[in-house]
């Protein structure tokens, strides 16, 4: 079930569980099928809504992602500064795809890609 929102339900719920802070997990159109700048024009949309919701303070908000979503969390933090509506304070970029030179290369021992025991709350402290 790749490229769906409903793949970090868990992960969602365990931020907001843990954290108590609101998540919503975006549903954004996919490429091929709907080229840039569909995906991050739905992204910024639904940054809009959570930004509007009574119980969200929108001097509040952080964005992240995994992979393409967190290089479309990476583009929508620059596309909200252009625009000037919504500031959000912290991004949570998980191996985000940032331009077209990523690569697979071997990775050094010394660097974990991936932390087994991954904590919402090491993440929030910054």
């Amino acid at each position: 079930m790749l490229g769906k929102a409903a793949q970090d339900d868990r992960l969602c719920r365990r931020f907001a569980r843990t954290l108590g802070i609101t998540v919503a997990s975006v549903e954004y159109r996919l490429a091929p099928e709907h080229p840039y700048p569909a995906p991050l024009e739905d992204c910024y949309s639904a940054l809009r809504w959570l930004a509007a919701l009574p119980a969200v303070d929108p001097r509040r908000i952080a964005i992240g992602g995994a992979s393409a979503g967190g290089g479309l969390a990476a583009a929508l933090a620059l596309l909200a500064r252009d625009r000037g509506e919504i500031a959000p304070v912290f991004q949570l970029l998980t191996y985000p795809m940032l331009d077209d030179r990523s690569s697979a290369a071997a990775a050094d021992a010394r660097y974990r890609l991936w932390d087994p025991g991954f904590s919402p709350r090491r993440y929030a402290r910054g």
